[in-house]
């Protein structure tokens, strides 16, 4: 091999799930809606089986651009 050689580590981004499973109890976080999806994916189905004790409902304001999801004790 070549000295020249570079490696070149990428760190990882945070992912909407991620994000979500790290919030406490009561605390709001608001998405831009382009994340739509993904918020309304990660609050629903994968908050369910990481965490069945806390409920994650999610609200859109479109004329405010977001979606925000909360995390609430069952």
């Amino acid at each position: 091999m070549s000295n020249n050689l570079k490696i070149i580590k990428i760190k990882p981004q945070p992912t909407v799930a991620g994000l979500i499973s790290e919030m406490n109890t009561g605390e709001t976080l608001h998405f831009d809606l382009s994340h739509r999806k993904a918020v309304i994916e990660a609050a629903s189905r994968k908050m369910k089986d990481k965490q069945p004790e806390f409920k994650f409902p999610t609200k859109v304001e479109r004329d405010k651009g977001f979606i925000q999801v909360t995390k609430e004790s069952l």
